[in-house]
């Protein structure tokens, strides 16, 4: 443990984190994740929270409106995202046990410029957008609507391609008492297929270095699709106690066909092939209707909301085809063969999801300023997994799975001393289980939704005026998925417990420095494993035991428009597989790394209208791996850097 502690010190005497922005910085209550426009600090994003991938979660939210997440959120539509975990979800409405990411929806102010942006992105991809903002003098509508374009769009793996975004949002407020919102989007990509790398199942250690940023697959594997959505949000006000809410999202993912390169791990050669998936489409129709009563009598502020909540999920999938492409040293380019006749393909596989909930949330605070909410979510769920006859399962195959679930939420907020709050919750849910992946032995295969529960207690406490402290206790459970260590099937293998400690430390060091540090020690452990646990580690895959961030920015007033940013993210030690070492009994780990971002904002003083943004990834060019759920691996992309030009008009 000397390394982590050595890291705390250095953040402390320094600073860090990653592609942080002045706004994000200056928004940010706590360590735990928020993006502004492009920049992002945290310790988690919307893709992972606590160890667990949000995404099978689904505790997504637009200005607070339920929504079910199938495609990409754009920048042009999104002002800002956050991570709504720990005492940012204390009180809220029907939160989820791994938290909730909450996407606010642009509404520019009338001083709010338009902007166009070029430059070069990472790995040397060109881009150019604009982004034009409005709003009307009498406040009766807003706007943000942006287009973007990227050529020769590389990728850290050397893969290129070319994407179209066009993307807006709407306000409209007819009266005081009403409000509109719509917002859409419409991505079209193509680009070269990424890789994995597969441990074979007797590896006593991890995959040698190899050049990064070289493409090692087939000139043919070029994939194209579309990512979509679209959705309305409402609101009336009723009278001086009562509103009204609802919202209606489609969300689609629409790949017209995928390449994924899997290398298998064999000493120091590797078995080169392709999973080649057809034209697939993932879509998602959800939309919620809430009313809000709020009552404030004498020195006791009430809260009541109730809820309907609909959901209809059809997913369209699988019929994939593996395609060797031979032996061949480990880091170099297979030889090319010829392209296979793919006009036959087609998916063979459809995922039908229909959920309906209801529920009542209560909340109150005393005169004390003790803060008191509980609530109750009535879900009905109902998944129809169908699979066409294949070559090697001449027979149809159809799961069914039905829950009616009642899932309750307890939350409680003291102010113990004016400096002092200490909190606490409790909130069970129910989460999808994802999708088997490329390289087990039943790709694309869906998993059942499973039961989760998580329990957290914390302390927020203000150093002085501008710091703040938060720490928290959490432990979340819930069944889990992995590869069988025998058959290579993505299953429900058991049940896993996540039991952690947070920090957070942000605020002002002074009128030029601005601090947003933190870092989550994760242990997460196996149970009741449906596999032979003396065969087994208890350690879950791919989640680092220890996370850290610190994000220190330096506006100098000496120099007007001037902004550095010095950024350190510590990941720590993985599991990379389940399997027990024979000779040493402990799972194969991949061992902890640290990586140094720099960043530099200039807004010109004698051309206002123009600012550069530069930043430099993985300064001393790190070398690791990063491990999937499913044992599967993939490079941390090397020292890359990015430049922007931004011109306001």
């Amino acid at each position: 443990m000397q390394y982590p502690i050595t890291l705390s010190l250095f953040s402390l005497m320094l600073s860090g984190l990653a592609s942080a922005g002045d706004n994000a910085g200056k928004k940010a209550t706590d360590a735990f994740g928020i993006s502004d426009g492009e920049d992002s600090i945290g310790i988690y994003d919307s893709s992972s929270v606590r160890g667990f991938d949000l995404s099978a979660a689904g505790n997504y939210r637009f200005n607070g409106a339920y929504f079910v997440k199938s495609s990409g959120i754009s920048h042009f539509f999104v002002e800002s995202t956050q991570v709504r975990i720990g005492l940012a979800a204390t009180g809220m409405d029907f939160p989820g046990p791994s938290g909730v990411i909450n996407y606010q929806l642009h509404d520019p102010a009338a001083t709010d410029p338009s902007q166009l942006r070029f430059g070069v992105e990472q790995y040397q991809s060109f881009f150019t957008e604009a982004q034009f903002k409005g709003r009307a003098t009498d406040n009766s509508y807003s706007y943000s609507v942006g287009v973007a374009g990227q050529s020769q769009m590389r990728n850290a793996q050397g893969g290129d391609g070319s994407s179209a975004l066009i993307a807006g949002t709407l306000r409209y407020t007819p009266s005081a008492t009403e409000q509109w919102q719509w917002f859409a989007g419409e991505y079209d990509y193509k680009r070269q297929g990424s890789f994995v790398v597969l441990l074979d199942p007797q590896d006593q250690q991890l995959p040698d270095q190899v050049a990064r940023g070289r493409y090692l697959g087939q000139d043919w594997a070029n994939e194209s699709g579309q990512r979509r959505i679209a959705g309305t949000l409402y609101q009336r006000v009723l009278n001086e106690d009562w509103s009204l809410h609802s919202s209606l999202v489609f969300s689609q993912d629409a790949p017209k066909r995928a390449f994924t390169q899997l290398f298998q791990q064999k000493q120091q050669h590797s078995q080169s092939g392709y999973l080649i998936s057809p034209s697939q489409q993932f879509t998602a129709w959800s939309g919620e209707v809430k009313a809000i009563r709020t009552l404030h009598r004498g020195d006791y502020q009430h809260r009541l909301v109730a809820t309907l909540r609909g959901r209809h999920s059809d997913n369209s999938f699988g019929g994939d085809r593996f395609v060797g492409t031979g032996e061949l040293q480990w880091g170099d380019s297979a030889a090319a063969v010829a392209m296979p006749d793919l006009a036959a393909q087609r998916a063979d596989s459809q995922d039908l999801v229909r959920q309906t909930t209801a529920g009542v949330h209560y909340a109150v605070v005393l005169p004390s300023q003790l803060q008191l909410s509980g609530g109750v979510l009535m879900t009905d769920y109902r998944k129809d997994f169908r699979q066409q006859p294949t070559a090697l399962a001449t027979d149809p195959m159809r799961q069914q799975q039905q829950d009616r679930l009642l899932l309750p939420q307890l939350s409680l907020a003291y102010p113990w001393t004016p400096d002092t709050l200490i909190y606490s919750s409790y909130t069970e849910g129910l989460e999808e289980s994802g999708v088997a992946p490329a390289g087990s032995a039943n790709p694309n295969e869906v998993l059942s939704a499973v039961a989760s529960v998580q329990r957290e207690l914390g302390v927020r406490h203000k150093l002085n005026d501008r710091l703040q402290l938060l720490s928290g206790f959490f432990v979340t459970e819930k069944q889990f998925a992995g590869i069988h260590s025998v058959t290579n099937q993505y299953q429900l293998s058991g049940e896993v417990r996540h039991q952690g400690l947070e920090l957070s430390l942000t605020g002002q060091l002074s009128d030029q420095w601005q601090l947003v540090m933190g870092g989550v020690y994760t242990e997460a452990r196996l149970s009741n494993t449906v596999q032979d646990p003396a065969a087994l580690g208890q350690r879950a895959v791919g989640v680092p035991q220890l996370k850290m961030i610190t994000n220190l920015v330096y506006s100098p007033n000496q120099v007007d428009g001037l902004q550095w940013d010095l950024n350190l993210a510590y990941t720590g030690e993985r599991a990379a597989s389940r399997r027990l070492q024979p000779e040493t009994q402990t799972q194969l780990q991949v061992a902890g790394y640290l990586t140094t971002d720099l960043g530099m904002r200039y807004r010109f003083t004698r051309l206002p209208q123009l600012e550069l943004r530069a930043q430099l990834y993985n300064l001393f060019d790190r070398y690791s791996w990063e491990v999937s759920s499913a044992e599967s691996l993939t490079y941390l992309p090397g020292r890359s850097f990015r430049v922007r030009l931004h011109y306001d008009f």
